[in-house]
């Protein structure tokens, strides 16, 4: 979620499923035959909200359809985030014979050793009207640094993200299309998506971090503020103010996520994997 952050969320509610990460479940697919492995989850349900930017009325009116159908989606334990990480691992062992560099990243991540990218206690649980999310455990004070080396996968063609899709049960597969998010900049090099491969997928969105104190408004939605701001120079995240134990960490998808991206496979690969 976040290596550049970039999650998303997100909001469980969808990060792109920005208001969207749990909003939205967006990120990776593809052709070769579903791989068998099913993950564990837990019994607990939650519901999902979409997160992608509508591009015009009629989408928009569909994703309210969709988000007001909102299908109760259960809590992934340890077993998805690791499906997802060996995952991301097979599709570099093709993509990425020739750059060792590469290569040697996706083995960290598949490996755990990055971890979650939480620097903080936290717990994933229900946000009312998002569906699921992240929560403080303890007070967090202002600067604090939440997430950091966040294991972040990063997929640069359709075939990868198609390939990644194919290894995961439908319904973890329809939850990443949720998750996932464009990261696309100017001389920034190609467009690709992103995925965050723990729990800071489920982070959900908040509004612009230069409101504070009061409901946002976006696209017709009611918004809080995000607490979670860029370190200066930096791709970790902290506290924009102190985040009291309990209160919902939230992050805004529009500092990673590019609304207006070019990869039209991504968008299609969304509407494949959606509930």
């Amino acid at each position: 979620f976040l290596s550049a952050v970039h999650r998303h969320s997100h909001l469980d509610v969808l990060v792109p499923a920005p208001a969207w990460r749990e909003v939205q479940v967006s990120s990776t697919l593809f052709s070769f035959l579903p791989h068998k492995q099913v993950s564990t989850y837990q019994q607990e349900m939650t519901a999902d909200v979409d997160v992608h930017p509508p591009k015009d009325a009629a989408e928009e009116t569909n994703k309210e359809d969709q988000s007001l159908a909102l299908i109760e989606r259960p809590i992934p334990d340890e077993s998805t985030w690791t499906l997802l990480r060996e995952s991301y691992l097979r599709v570099k062992k093709t993509s990425c014979v020739d750059d060792e560099e590469a290569l040697a990243e996706a083995e960290k991540i598949a490996s755990s050793k990055k971890g979650t990218g939480f620097c903080v206690p936290f717990k994933i649980g229900r946000a009312p009207g998002k569906g699921r999310g992240i929560f403080a455990t303890s007070t967090i004070l202002e600067g604090t640094v939440v997430m950091s080396e966040t294991p972040t996968a990063y997929f640069y063609t359709e075939k990868e993200w198609r390939e990644f899709l194919s290894y995961l049960p439908h319904d973890v597969a329809c939850d990443v299309a949720v998750w996932a998010w464009v990261y696309e900049e100017e001389d920034s090099g190609p467009p690709s998506v992103g995925l965050d491969l723990g729990p800071g997928s489920l982070m959900n969105h908040g509004g612009p971090k230069s409101h504070h104190g009061g409901t946002i408004v976006n696209n017709g939605e009611n918004l809080e503020p995000n607490n979670l701001v860029y370190k200066e120079d930096s791709w970790d995240l902290i506290a924009a103010h102190d985040i009291q134990a309990g209160e919902e960490i939230l992050c805004d998808y529009e500092e990673f996520h590019n609304y207006k991206h070019s990869l039209d496979w991504f968008e299609e690969t969304c509407k494949e994997f959606s509930f």
